[in-house]
């Protein structure tokens, strides 16, 4: 990136970060503004662009509100994942947790609730809550539409100020990945939103949450085994990157893992943790690692250690934390690592 550029966008955050005045007629800024852009500038991602920009998303890289250059994940040093067991206790009723283990910290979940009629729904909840060593109330931010639109596997973006969902349209039929954004420092969050990804997705679909690289990458589990990955083009479109068929990998002893999917990246990109299973063992958590994001998946598969059978894991990028569903019992787990 040009270093004007940086140091335009790095301007306008600031200028934003001390307070954004109102034009009338301008749309808010939902993630790093606490109200809207100058009226020479738009509301791209978060943060305050010239209109001319494409896009300038919260956590892709382009721009870091700390200062850092945004790293190269080719060329970082991953951190070493943990070989025995960690401390591990029972959370809350849900499934398909992911969190931001940060200051400003944010944890969502999806549970299948009973609605004012009696009917079973889905439903997605968050909270701002110390979800490693406490046990936060979750409030409801959004849930299925009778009739009209449902609402499964959120996925809680590193940034801890966006999600990705998938989007079962009743009404019209198909299957979307849908972003919602929050308001900073709150728990209101946007209807989920269809993002363009230039392919067809079958229903079922499973998203991830979005890596932090430039551009960000993220993976989508089409089918048993066939994933796809993909780039983000511009703010809300997205390009297939490749498409992976996995049937299995090997581990380092020549054991078979096989692979049942619920996969996502890690911030970096190059970590891809997984639901697997060797034959006559628990389902576990499991991880591949790739030199770059330009290559496939083909690694040797290892097992992150827990306690109990592994449904929809999500591992931190420093190696520090799980969260998992134990579906025996509708139960989501933490797992702090030593």
């Amino acid at each position: 990136m040009a270093i004007g550029y940086y140091r335009q966008v790095r301007a306008a955050w600031i200028l934003c970060l001390v307070g954004c005045y109102r034009p009338s007629g301008e749309a808010p800024c939902t993630v790093a503004c606490t109200t809207v852009c100058p009226s020479h500038l738009q509301c791209r991602g978060g943060w305050c662009v010239e209109s001319s920009d494409q896009t300038c998303p919260f956590d892709s890289g382009l721009v870091d509100p700390d200062g850092i250059v945004p790293h190269d994940a080719s060329s970082n040093t991953l951190c070493d994942p943990p070989t025995g067991l960690g401390l591990e206790s029972g959370l809350e009723m849900g499934e398909w947790a992911s969190a931001r283990i940060a200051p400003d910290r944010y944890a969502v979940k999806f549970n299948f609730e009973l609605d004012m009629q009696n009917n079973l729904i889905g439903v997605v909840r968050g909270t701002s809550g110390d979800v490693i060593g406490g046990n936060p109330s979750f409030v409801r931010l959004f849930g299925d539409e009778a009739g009209n639109t449902q609402y499964r596997a959120p996925r809680l973006a590193p940034s801890g100020l966006e999600l990705y969902v998938r989007i079962e349209m009743l009404a019209t039929g198909g299957t979307r990945i849908g972003r919602s954004v929050r308001t900073a420092t709150t728990d209101l969050w946007t209807t989920p939103i269809p993002i363009a990804i230039n392919t067809v997705l079958s229903s079922g679909v499973l998203p991830s949450p979005p890596t932090t690289t430039t551009p960000r990458h993220m993976v989508i589990m089409n089918g048993v085994q066939t994933m796809i990955e993909i780039r983000e083009a511009s703010l809300g479109s997205w390009h297939v990157e490749r498409t992976q068929a996995i049937a299995s990998f090997s581990t380092a002893m020549s054991e078979t893992v096989a692979f049942l999917g619920e996969a996502h990246l890690t911030e970096d990109g190059r970590r891809l943790v997984f639901r697997g299973q060797i034959t006559s063992q628990p389902v576990g958590a499991f991880y591949v690692e790739r030199a770059s994001l330009d290559d496939a998946f083909t690694g040797s598969a290892t097992r992150l250690p827990t306690m109990g059978s592994v449904s929809q894991p999500f591992f931190t990028s420093d190696c520090k934390y799980m969260l998992y569903t134990r579906e025996s019992e509708g139960f989501v787990y933490r797992v702090v690592y030593q």
